[in-house]
């Protein structure tokens, strides 16, 4: 099913409701905002109270609520109040209070392990039945959407500890590594800092190996890289102390071995394919951990194009 919106004026906007694959209008267009389905339920508003209902149009939920978002892992996230003085809690299916609304935020997501919530100058991690797993001191950084600071992601969560270094904890909130500096995990591995050295951690916490720099480079850390996708991952590194100089793309495997050397303006992994270009000409190469490595280059198109960037 589908949320539609209909009657829009120049001066109004219109009611949301859902249609079929067939375009046939199942739940009628009464309500003032609607989410998607999500785990059978869809949430609703009207006026500035929100709820649920399921796939007949049924409120199964009432609408009482001043937030109300998704489902994910059976549970969904409802709030109370306006600002400064809202709060947030837990609710199930059958719309029973599991986690009482108490907290400042509460982040629930599809795939996560726990859910992250935020009382006060703390930090919580909640499993779904509104058990505490663990605490952390509330820091400016402590949720982080970047390095993926204060989430779970495949089975561990990366925390600033009080004196900022990363810590990784499992769904039982016990410590299974500590880093100078971390990010979450991403495809099994995850970046790590280690006595000034960059490398990366497996999903057990162990360093897996140590990243290898030419000499006179470094290694260039922005935005959500390096990480791993599809058993590879994009290095890129300049000049040292001169940023953007001799920038240079290379890549890794998950056993630190050189898949391509740092001779690239861009590199793309795609899955079972990516693509590479030294600025003038593009290239398609075959992945590894899809297919031999005798395979790697399959082509180098001499055409020129815009030149990339390092993801």
């Amino acid at each position: 099913m589908a949320v539609i919106r209909l009657g829009d004026t120049e001066t109004q906007l219109g009611k949301w409701g859902f249609i079929n694959q067939s375009g046939q209008l199942v739940v009628p267009t009464i309500y003032d905002s609607a989410m998607p389905f999500s785990e059978g339920l869809a949430c609703v508003s009207q006026g500035s109270k929100g709820g649920y209902i399921d796939k007949s149009g049924n409120v199964v939920i009432p609408l009482v609520y001043d937030s109300a978002d998704s489902f994910y892992g059976g549970v969904a996230v409802v709030g109370t109040g306006t600002y400064p003085n809202h709060k947030e809690g837990i609710i199930d299916k059958t719309g029973r209070l599991i986690v009482p609304i108490e907290y400042d935020y509460i982040y629930n997501y599809e795939g996560s392990d726990l859910m992250s919530a935020i009382k006060g100058e703390q930090l919580y991690f909640l499993d779904r039945t509104g058990k505490v797993a663990a605490t952390y001191p509330l820091l400016d950084d402590s949720i982080e959407g970047d390095t993926g600071h204060g989430f779970f992601s495949e089975g561990l969560a990366a925390n600033y500890t009080a004196d900022y270094k990363t810590e990784y904890i499992d769904t039982t909130g016990k410590v299974v590594a500590q880093y100078d500096f971390g990010r979450a995990l991403e495809d099994g591995m995850a970046y790590v800092e280690k006595d000034g050295k960059p490398g990366f951690m497996d999903k057990t916490g162990k360093l897996a190996f140590t990243l290898q720099i030419p000499a006179g480079y470094e290694l260039i850390v922005s935005g959500y890289g390096p990480g791993f996708y599809h058993g590879l991952s994009v290095v890129q590194i300049n000049k040292e102390g001169k940023e953007g100089e001799n920038a240079a793309c290379g890549l890794i495997d998950k056993q630190g071995n050189q898949i391509l050397p740092y001779e690239y303006q861009s590199i793309f992994v795609y899955g079972a394919y990516g693509t590479v270009s030294d600025g003038t000409r593009w290239g398609i190469f075959q992945n590894p951990a899809y297919q031999s490595p005798s395979h790697l280059l399959i082509h180098m198109q001499l055409e020129t194009r815009a030149p990339g960037y390092c993801l």
